[in-house]
């Protein structure tokens, strides 16, 4: 069982040091890149051009399937919308001010289908401008917020979270301390350039926005080769220490001895991949979507060589979000719906304290929503 408990730590370990490079995947530079010398000077040249991109209308698709303990979940939405940011509103450090620079509206449908609940399925429309969100269900009633109000209510929860705070801030002290380290910094840079972890190339099918014509760069990340990799060591040590509070030998392994755990943890994770593809036009030089797919296929019951147990653990299933932005840099019109009814978050916070019933409708509408 201790032996368990040590594999399932680094399988952790392992796993999120592998996310380290994930998100850095967007600001690779030409030095890092290896496709063709146009690729790469395409992706800086639309990165280079980040600021412009202040405004557009995205479209996305989402959906997850989960199969766990012969049990399937989906989950499927889709929605549209413009998007704007006022660049001058979010320079100060007024964060107030700063939420009155968001425009956005979102028309979502979705869909729902959860063993043993009855299938769901909904639109919600979503309007935020002029420091105000709104939102509907039926396209003809609203509600709106204040996004102060709620930005105020959500530091009020934090500082009453207590002991959850306390965790917060420890693990921000983790984290700092971790990256404190000479070592550990070596080894996230190192990362990125294990053979197979990361693979980058151009699709060879093209797609057209707004009529123009948009690259795909994908990026399939498959967390194996970090299993057989001596370059993770520094960086797995050190999270393992720091994790470690019960005075347990794992962080005191040896290289042999760690790489060999290791290579026993890469089966947890099978065939487990995320791939990241973003699209850039060719022509205007500028990020028009991105999308996020990821192949789970996580069985924690191989670490212990129980087949049958082993099958009942194991979750399958695909996670897949693609956004596309068109219209980008033009003007984002957005008006604020006539009629609605204003919720006061003050109040809601003293029925949420006092259980009232008067909190019964407004509850039920957001979770219905969400």
């Amino acid at each position: 069982m201790k032996l368990a408990k040590r594999f399932s730590l680094l399988a952790v370990a392992a796993f999120m040091a592998g996310l380290v490079p994930v998100v850095g995947v967007s600001a690779q530079t030409a030095s890092a890149c290896t496709l063709s010398a146009a690729d790469c000077k395409l992706i800086d040249d639309a990165t280079a051009n980040i600021a412009k991109e202040t405004s557009f209308v995205q479209d996305y698709d989402f959906a997850v399937t989960i199969n766990a303990q012969g049990q399937t979940v989906n989950v499927k939405s889709t929605g549209s919308g413009p998007f704007g940011l006022d660049t001058a509103a979010l320079s100060g450090s007024d964060p107030t001010k700063a939420l009155s620079g968001i425009t956005l509206q979102l028309d979502m449908t979705g869909s729902a289908t959860v063993p043993g609940s009855p299938d769901q399925s909904g639109k919600v429309s979503v309007i935020v401008v002029g420091g105000v969100a709104y939102a509907t269900m039926d396209g003809k009633t609203w509600q709106g917020v204040k996004l102060a109000d709620l930005l105020a209510s959500a530091q009020s929860q934090m500082g009453s979270t207590g002991a959850a705070g306390g965790t917060t801030a420890q693990a921000q002290a983790a984290v700092t301390s971790l990256l404190a380290d000479p070592t550990v910094l070596q080894s996230i840079a190192a990362i990125p350039s294990i053979k197979g972890f990361i693979t980058e190339s151009r699709l060879s099918t093209d797609l057209t926005i707004d009529g123009q014509k948009v690259a795909q760069i994908q990026y399939v990340i498959d967390p194996q080769p970090l299993f057989t990799s001596p370059d993770i060591l520094p960086l797995i040590k050190a999270v393992a220490k720091a994790a470690d509070t019960t005075g347990s030998s794992t962080a005191n392994m040896n290289d042999q001895q760690l790489q060999g755990l290791l290579q026993m943890v890469g089966p947890v994770f099978g065939k487990t991949k995320l791939t990241i593809t973003r699209l850039v036009g060719v022509d205007d030089k500028l990020f028009h979507g991105v999308g996020i797919d990821l192949n789970l296929d996580v069985n924690p019951g191989s670490l212990t060589g129980g087949s049958s147990s082993g099958a009942s653990q194991a979750v399958t299933g695909t996670i897949h979000l693609l956004v596309k932005l068109s219209k980008v840099g033009q003007a984002v019109k957005v008006t604020a719906p006539a009629g609605a009814t204003m919720v006061d978050m003050s109040q809601m916070g003293a029925g949420m304290m006092a259980g009232g019933g008067a909190m019964a409708a407004p509850t039920m509408a957001a979770t219905k929503a969400s």
